[in-house]
């Protein structure tokens, strides 16, 4: 018995995906056919690549509740807005992204600490490759930047993790040694 495509299901078409990391690679087979737009653009694609700001609840809880997303998910930068070093426009999907500036400024979760769900939100990304994370307030986050670490360590396809401590950027590579980014 053949299935047609249509009759797949949508485990087998996610897995599928999985190999293609690129963002370009996903379009080309996302424009094959109606179908596979309809499955590859919204929830594949635009999930490639996310940037946000580290306080924005309803992005980081939207990938930890649905795993759909989560595994869609190859680069994930929470960077401040305050952040001058770092480009800090979002990269969000249309599904996640606030419709106007000012929605923007209400999504911000002033209580939200990043690093209290750091390592669920970990567990819900399982294909991620690079992780940056660039803190607002520094101070208040340098006990955690360990176990951030350690969270973030913990994804098995990770090849790259950077992070901003002690005010400068850094860079830890696939060994996870923290070395000056220039």
């Amino acid at each position: 018995m053949t299935l047609s495509l249509h009759e797949l299901p949508h485990e087998i078409l996610e897995h599928i995906c999985s190999f293609l990391d690129l963002p370009e690679d996903l379009l080309s087979f996302g424009l094959t056919c109606r179908f596979l737009c309809n499955f590859v653009i919204p929830y594949q694609v635009q999930f490639r690549h996310i940037r946000c700001d580290p306080r924005r609840r309803d992005v980081v809880e939207a990938l930890m509740e649905r795993p759909t997303l989560g595994h869609a998910v190859r680069r994930l930068e929470l960077v401040s807005n305050e952040a001058s070093v770092w480009p800090t426009r979002p990269l969000l999907p249309r599904s996640l992204a606030p419709s106007s500036a000012s929605k923007m400024r209400k999504a911000l979760d002033r209580a939200f600490v990043i690093t209290d769900v750091m390592p669920r939100l970990m567990y819900s990304l399982p294909l991620l490759k690079r992780f940056v994370w660039v803190p607002t307030q520094i101070k208040r986050n340098r006990e955690a930047v360990p176990e951030v670490v350690m969270s973030v360590a913990s994804c098995p396809f990770l090849e790259e993790l950077e992070l901003s401590y002690d005010e400068a950027p850094w860079f830890v590579g696939k060994q996870f040694s923290i070395v000056a980014y220039p």
